[in-house]
């Protein structure tokens, strides 16, 4: 398994973008599917190493105290590993929103589309709009 993750996340972004514009289309939903396949690998590769550098007596302990294996992850290794996990999961989100500018400009859509029709035309005072406002008019309302 942890090969296959290898495997997702060594593929860079943009084309898995190019893969899935060809497979499904251009769109929003190519764009979501470049971001979460390689997030998917880049994840699953934090949260094992999380899970693995846990101290284990916590769970050892919880276990002597009479419970079940699953009580014993819930109070002994969750409490260890969320944090760091929370965290992860929400750097990821951040960095999505920045990448999703750069899918939009390869036809993944979002406001990268939008930007990538205006700069097209040389329509400089919506690309500013766009880039200062980030494109909350422009993803719904207009399309080049």
């Amino acid at each position: 398994m942890r090969r296959l993750y290898d495997g997702l996340r060594g593929i860079d972004t943009l084309i898995w973008a190019r893969i899935f514009v060809a497979a499904v289309g251009m769109g929003p939903f190519a764009g979501i599917l470049a971001l979460a396949v390689p997030d998917i690998g880049t994840l699953s590769k934090l949260f094992s190493e999380a899970l693995e550098s846990a101290d284990r007596r916590q769970v050892e302990s919880v276990r002597a105290a009479g419970a079940n294996r699953v009580l014993a992850v819930r109070l002994g290794l969750i409490p260890q590993v969320a944090p760091v996990m929370l965290s992860q999961i929400l750097y990821t989100l951040e960095s999505n929103a920045r990448s999703s500018t750069v899918l939009g400009v390869v036809g993944a859509g979002g406001i990268g589309l939008a930007l990538a029709g205006r700069i097209r035309i040389n329509n400089w005072d919506e690309v500013a709009f766009i880039v200062l406002h980030g494109g909350a008019t422009f993803r719904t309302n207009h399309h080049p």
